[in-house]
């Protein structure tokens, strides 16, 4: 088992704690053995790699990424018209593009053909190397709800319960509900409810009867209620949930998670000609937008738990624009020191994998990033040239 020695960097662990200079930290079989504060080389190495005035900070971990999709105009459509080879082949091309933008970990929150639970697998077995999956199976809506191109179309408590069970037998390791219309799907409100509070308690119920974490598509604030009420884990987008701040303060009380993903309502809500968006899709993603920001924020001064998200594969939202997502945040107020911990204590937390990933420390995974400069004093240093480590191993 050889054990390698990056010695002599400034670590910062995403812990929230300060940078720690002159770091070293010891690695074998794709996991921190130990980790020192000072610049003496210990005994036990087989390979030093010398990061002298490098910054090393933990991979980031997406909590909402649709990797079955291209992210162009018309994604959804082209999705649920695709075949299963079809879909596995755009999947595994956009893993090698998260990887390369610092994604070490992903929760996939819908695509077609189960596609995230056998490729997740593969990645296990150690057939592909990519970044760890937390598969959802299919996303599960209403008969004509949001996204029901790519989910599987469900009503009723009784089918909800079965479509959940499917999910777990098929090998899904989360949930994904969507409680509100969205911005995509034509002919849908996306800031008005879809599921029923007892179709959501009922789904909601059954995958925590299995251990499952569920997730859900929220744009609305009665939506938001419902959820709460039904026990959800984390609430994605919810661009209006300014319109009713107490949903916030509800939030904190029951330890729910806000998965915000700015950029992905930013950049469509552009009424550029050129980008060809239809009149109904602006005429819904330009007041979203300004709710969203305003949503965030108020999040954010509140202290609810927020963790790092991109819906990447959505229309232009690419799958290297992660990086535009950690600008969105910090403009609009989060700062640098917290984004990073929002991706990763944060979201391994949420996500529940907390004890093999997140944080740097001794019996995690070395899964990492190699930059420059000092992120926590400009986070823009994570949009350019950096190195992507893998269970110990240089891979981008």
């Amino acid at each position: 088992m050889p054990r390698t020695l990056f010695q002599n960097m400034t670590l910062i662990d995403g812990s929230g704690n300060a940078p720690i200079h002159h770091a070293s930290m010891l690695v074998a079989d794709g996991v921190i053995q130990a980790i020192r504060h000072d610049p003496s080389v210990p005994a036990g190495y087989d390979e030093l790699i010398d990061l002298t005035g490098k910054y090393v900070v933990p991979g980031m971990i997406d909590c909402h990424v649709h990797a079955g999709l291209d992210s162009e105009l018309g994604c959804l459509e082209r999705a649920s018209a695709a075949s299963e080879a079809e879909t596995v082949i755009t999947y595994i091309n956009n893993l090698k593009k998260l990887v390369s933008d610092g994604v070490i970990f992903f929760r996939e929150m819908g695509t077609k053909h189960h596609a995230d639970i056998a490729i997740s697998q593969a990645i296990i077995r150690g057939d592909l190397i990519g970044p760890g999956i937390l598969p959802c199976g299919d996303l599960l809506t209403i008969t004509g709800g949001h996204c029901w191109g790519i989910g599987l179309q469900c009503d009723g408590a009784t089918e909800v319960t079965k479509a959940v069970r499917a999910q777990i037998k098929a090998g899904a390791r989360a949930i994904k509900l969507m409680a509100s219309g969205g911005l995509h799907t034509p002919r849908n409100r996306s800031n008005a409810p879809q599921f029923n509070p007892e179709e959501l308690t009922a789904g909601i119920r059954e995958a925590h009867k299995f251990g499952l974490i569920v997730g859900a598509h929220c744009m609305d604030a009665a939506s938001a209620r419902y959820l709460l009420e039904a026990g959800i884990d984390s609430i994605e987008h919810g661009c209006f949930l300014c319109e009713d701040e107490d949903v916030f303060d509800l939030m904190i009380t029951q330890g729910v998670y806000y998965v915000p993903t700015i950029y992905a309502v930013q950049v469509i809500a552009n009424d550029d000609p050129a980008l060809g968006l239809s009149g109904e899709l602006l005429s819904k993603s330009i007041p979203a937008h300004s709710k969203h920001i305003a949503s965030f924020q108020l999040a954010l001064k509140k202290g609810v738990k927020i963790a790092f998200g991109t819906d990447r594969g959505t229309t232009f939202n690419h799958f290297q624009s992660g990086s535009v997502e950690l600008l969105a945040m910090n403009r609009f107020g989060m700062s640098a020191a917290d984004i990073i911990t929002s991706y990763s204590k944060t979201a391994s937390e949420l996500l529940r994998i907390d004890r093999e990933y997140g944080t740097l420390e001794p019996h995690k995974r070395a899964n990492f990033l190699v930059v420059d400069k000092d992120p926590t004093e400009e986070i823009s240093v994570l949009t350019g040239t950096k190195q992507v480590y893998l269970n110990g191993f240089l891979v981008q």
